[in-house]
């Protein structure tokens, strides 16, 4: 499995469009904004529990990585949590596995 450290790879826009990363290991330390509901995670693990890794908020917060139309499939997240609406996260939650 490939190692991608996000922080060298999201530039200064703080945004992934549209990307697909199959088979990595994800470092960051980071958090993802769900712009919108067009993101997947498909058979994803997370090495943080369940209440740090996936998080509802009501409005939109400063200081994270936009995502929008991009899917993860078999990645494994190391220090990475999602924030966004409720609704989106609850999506988010059926393809992840958390190993605290």
């Amino acid at each position: 499995m490939e190692t991608l450290q996000i922080t060298e790879t999201v530039g200064a826009e703080a945004r992934i469009r549209g990307g697909e990363y199959e088979d990595l290991e994800i470092h960051g330390p980071a958090v993802f904004q769900l712009a919108d509901s067009n993101n997947v995670l498909e058979e994803c693990i997370f090495d943080l529990e369940l209440d740090k890794s996936l998080v509802g908020i009501e409005r939109p917060i400063r200081g994270t990585i936009e995502i929008s139309g991009t899917a993860f499939r078999r990645c494994i997240f190391r220090n990475i949590g999602f924030v966004g609406a409720e609704t989106l996260i609850e999506r988010l939650k059926v393809g992840a596995e958390f190993r605290a």
